[in-house]
């Protein structure tokens, strides 16, 4: 069954599966060396794991979605070129580097402020000179970019050795055996990218369901969350929609109706 699968087909999936992998390590690492989930409740843990899982899987199937694409356009063909072999092998290569860059900043990010790599982190661009001089005193940003440039070597040669697996003559199928094929493909990153059997897609928000902090920052996966939290990086509180509810959320919660004492109290915000 498995040497009737086109070879293009067996080299999209087993990328995705290396992207996939990747991925979970760094979500291994983080539990055992950041998350601090010692008192947490182990069912908790598990649902974490199922979602941080799903999130893995859903930034795999992104980052593999552009180079499936081609191979797919382009199918058999797509060995028999160089110019193919150098695009993918350098797109792969760029891939690992933003994911392990990402990664880095996110570990050290949360190591900082105790919160995933979120959009409002580009805040710290806003004087530059103070961040980077905080950055070279607090971590070890030259054996970083070392640790970096030896993983991007790393990884050009592993996505080599996996075009190298596939570049070879596949067995002739069907046009209809190829078609399913590409369709069943298809199918299977579309629900990656979707990952949820209701109707509404895996959303980031998902990832906030216990009382335990700690909990939810594990379940994240900080590139997604951080892409995701560009929507609302810039939100702050609306002084005149507050007002306007205060008098309902203090009949509800038995707070003080004097709105004079309200509003003085968010006069500083006004200012």
């Amino acid at each position: 069954m498995l040497r009737k699968i086109p070879n293009y087909i067996k080299y999209i999936t087993a990328n995705l599966l290396v992207i996939f992998l990747y991925t979970f390590i760094y979500r291994i690492l983080f539990y055992f060396f950041y998350a601090q989930l010692d008192e947490a409740n182990v069912s908790e843990i598990k649902t974490a794991y199922a979602l941080g899982i799903r999130f893995d899987i859903k930034l795999s199937v992104l980052f593999i979605l552009p180079l499936s694409i081609l191979v797919l356009f382009m199918n058999h063909r797509f060995f028999k070129n160089k110019v193919y072999r150098y695009i993918s092998k350098t797109y792969l290569t760029i891939s690992y580097f933003i994911i392990t860059l990402f990664y880095f900043f996110d570990f050290g990010y949360y190591d900082y402020l105790n919160t995933r790599l979120n959009a409002s982190s580009l805040r710290f661009l806003s004087n530059f000179k103070i961040s980077s001089q905080v950055l070279l005193e607090s971590y070890p940003v030259f054996r970083i970019t070392l640790v970096l440039i030896l993983l991007s070597f790393v990884f050009y040669k592993i996505v080599g050795f996996i075009y190298k697996k596939y570049a070879v003559n596949s067995v002739n199928i069907s046009k209809k055996s190829r078609a399913l094929y590409v369709f069943l493909l298809l199918l299977t990153l579309s629900f990656g990218i979707y990952n949820s059997l209701t109707h509404y897609p895996l959303r980031w928000s998902q990832a906030f369901f216990s009382k335990n902090n700690n909990i939810n920052q594990f379940a994240l996966n900080p590139i997604l969350y951080f892409f995701d939290s560009f929507e609302f990086r810039n939100e702050g509180v609306d002084i005149e929609k507050t007002k306007s509810f205060y008098p309902a959320v203090a009949r509800e919660l038995n707070l003080p109706k004097d709105s004079l004492n309200f509003y003085r109290t968010f006069q500083f915000t006004e200012d």
